[in-house]
């Protein structure tokens, strides 16, 4: 797709049953493809212009020739493609499952984007919601046919199966941004990494990390985990593929494991951590201010109420969930482990809460009646390890 997409050739039918696997083991696209209208466009403006002179007109005649022959090329290079495939494949133009085919046009439903169903040409952006299906139907697993075809009718609708969402989050994330209804909302699917942390033994186990913050101005980056110890990176260096090894510009040893970590949105070097107990540090000085040890057992979410810069919440294995101020401590009881708490963005008194095994669910708790729970969202099996308040 990257490939037709740099060639601006859109792929008309972007499904698993226009892709055949070769005795070569290589993966050959047998649909249709076109070239997209801007170039059209390009080339009938090209072809439109006029030119005063006789020699001007065979200059622009040949540049014309030259573009429609790299185009031509381009097109009867995957033209190439899908008719080796046809041959030296075993495309029949059916999807089989359990002996029995299943005709293409389901599949076609289910991989048609909106904007095509209205029969709006928007380019290849409707191959980017394509590779949306692709990407839930290689994660997601099936219990039977009959589930799949409920799965897929879903997800044109954008609802994912709880056990998808429990079991691949960050996945499921990325597979509604390229299914967005609004074409010009998906990403482009060319994706290039900015930076990288580099290590000096990154596949020994104590370099494991298991929380990341950014402070207030996105200068610093946070980084806590197995080795006991938070290292605060300069996020400019991370951009430097010149560095072989970062270092921290700062270093704080912890006695026991970490959770989680979190910076202050208002006190620039302010950050939170959770292990057994909570502390607060000066990333400034490389200290720890106060100790909090209210929790029984491990807390393993930590976060800083972004309106009010000295209230922060924790939650832990000891089914609770501690409110922090420079005032008082409360706490919200929770019939499960508490995984991972957070303030609702430019609000107080809204806080989400992530439980884990025997009664996953996210809850959102209102803070002025601490025993009040405002909503929640029970479903899967695993336990909800990370949770994200959002407005509206």
């Amino acid at each position: 797709m990257d490939f037709a997409h740099s060639q601006d050739i859109i792929l008309q039918e972007l499904r698993p049953s226009r892709f055949i696997l070769l005795p070569s083991d290589k993966v050959r696209y047998a649909g249709s493809s076109v070239k997209s209208r801007s170039t059209l466009a390009l080339m009938n403006c090209d072809s439109e212009r006029k030119r005063p002179r006789a020699e001007e007109n065979i200059g622009a005649a040949k540049v014309m020739a030259s573009k429609q022959q790299k185009l031509d090329q381009d097109v009867k290079t995957i033209e190439r493609l899908q008719d080796s495939t046809c041959t030296q494949g075993n495309f029949s133009g059916q999807i089989m499952h359990d002996n029995r085919p299943v005709m293409v046009p389901l599949e076609e439903e289910w991989y048609t984007s909106p904007e095509e169903c209205n029969r709006v040409d928007c380019g290849t952006t409707s191959n980017v919601y394509s590779l949306g299906v692709f990407l839930f139907e290689l994660l997601c697993s099936f219990e039977s046919w009959d589930a799949r075809q409920v799965a897929m009718s879903d997800l044109q609708h954008r609802i994912l199966p709880s056990g998808f969402l429990s079991e691949n989050p960050k996945e499921a994330g990325f597979c509604l941004w390229l299914l967005h209804p609004d074409h010009s909302s998906r990403p482009t699917a060319r994706f290039e990494i900015c930076g990288k942390l580099k290590c000096d033994d990154l596949l020994n186990a104590v370099n494991v990390i298991r929380s990341i913050g950014f402070n207030r101005n996105e200068d610093y980056r946070a980084t806590a985990g197995v080795s006991k110890k938070i290292n605060v990176f300069e996020f400019s260096t991370l951009l430097d593929d010149s560095i072989d090894i970062h270092y921290p510009a700062v270093e704080m040893s912890n006695k026991s494991k970490l959770s989680c970590v979190c910076w202050n949105s208002y006190m620039r070097s302010f950050l939170a951590s959770t292990d057994y107990d909570g502390l607060i540090w000066d990333a400034g000085t490389a200290r720890s201010l106060s100790q909090y040890d209210e929790h029984q057992k491990r807390a393993w979410g930590v976060d800083f109420c972004q309106v009010d810069p000295m209230r922060f919440a924790s939650g832990s294995d000891d089914c609770s969930t501690k409110l922090w101020s420079i005032y008082e401590a409360s706490t919200i009881w929770n019939p499960a482990n508490v995984c991972c708490a957070q303030f609702l963005a430019q609000s107080t008194n809204l806080l989400a809460l992530g439980s884990g095994i025997g009664h996953p669910r996210i809850s959102s708790h209102q803070l002025l009646k601490l025993k009040r729970e405002a909503l929640c969202s029970a479903g899967g099996s695993k336990l909800v390890g990370k949770g994200l308040g959002v407005r509206g």
